[in-house]
């Protein structure tokens, strides 16, 4: 009798890139990874995904959970100071913001990322005030931000606040601005 050895089966490699795909250069595969603005686009071979994969990011932020004493904030801070290709950002927090102001550091550390595109922040209630503002003005300095939408309802802006935001008007690169604005003490007593 003869005994065969079987062959261990070896781990499929991931796909390369289809004839299609293989042809795109990497400039198109970032445009329909930004039109899409997800990270499932990174998944169609090798090559997307080494090009694409971290890309598209979203964070959201419960103030409402018991642990939230800003220990969240100070995480997202550190998460966007390793980013770098990120391309589109979403933050969407729930819950009022009572406390110190923690979140500042991870506003400042998202207006020093130089490939952000688009940026959506759901800041409402979150108690921002005139130095959130500020911070946010500094987004303006991004060079490849064509899309900012910006919740701010309900964070005690006042003129001051909304005078900083005006400021994103200068930008040399946002072709898009979408600002939600309510109940932020704004116009005449």
């Amino acid at each position: 009798r003869r005994y065969r050895r079987r062959r261990r089966s070896r781990p499929s490699k991931p796909p390369t890139c289809g004839s299609v795909i293989g042809r795109l250069p990497n400039e198109l595969l970032l445009y329909i990874s930004d039109f899409l603005q997800s990270s499932v686009f990174s998944y169609v071979c090798r090559r997307a995904w080494s090009l694409l994969h971290g890309c598209h990011q979203t964070y959201e932020i419960d103030n409402k959970s018991p642990a939230s004493d800003g220990c969240m904030w100070q995480d997202l801070a550190i998460a966007l100071c390793k980013e770098t290709k990120l391309r589109s950002l979403t933050i969407k927090c729930t819950g009022a913001m009572s406390g110190p102001l923690e979140r500042f550091p991870a506003l400042e550390a998202l207006c020093a990322m130089k490939t952000l595109c688009v940026v959506n922040l759901n800041l409402a209630s979150q108690g921002m005030g005139f130095n959130g503002a500020q911070v946010l003005a500094n987004l303006k300095a991004l060079p490849s931000l064509h899309t900012l939408t910006l919740n701010l309802t309900d964070n005690k802006l006042g003129d001051d606040g909304l005078e900083a935001l005006s400021q994103l008007s200068h930008s040399r690169s946002l072709q898009h601005l979408d600002l939600v604005l309510a109940c932020n003490g704004v116009g005449p007593r």
